[in-house]
């Protein structure tokens, strides 16, 4: 006649996967990141949809944005003063 009393293996695997209180926990760990997941991405949403600066950030970003301009139009004007002008009509051409 088969012994009823479980083995050493067999007591740990259900202590160690087969007991209330690992799913329970597992299921508390599951529920506390997906808490956490959600709040983080309703956080993330909510900065990219305001995207709002504190004032001294908004400041050097409006002084960086300038500088850019006039760094471009600079270089504008560095480009054009290299093109070739055609030349301008004037008496001493006339035939």
């Amino acid at each position: 006649m088969p012994s009823e009393t479980p083995s050493q293996q067999e007591l740990l695997d259900r202590i160690m996967y087969g007991s209330a209180g690992v799913k329970a926990t597992e299921a508390a760990i599951q529920s506390a990141l997906k808490t956490f997941t959600d709040a983080t991405a309703n956080q993330m949403s909510i900065l990219v949809q305001n995207n709002t600066l504190y004032p001294e950030m908004r400041e050097e970003m409006l002084k960086l944005e300038k500088h850019v301009m006039e760094m471009t139009l600079e270089a504008i004007d560095a480009i054009q003063g290299s093109v070739p002008q055609p030349p301008k009509p004037n008496s001493n051409n006339k035939p």
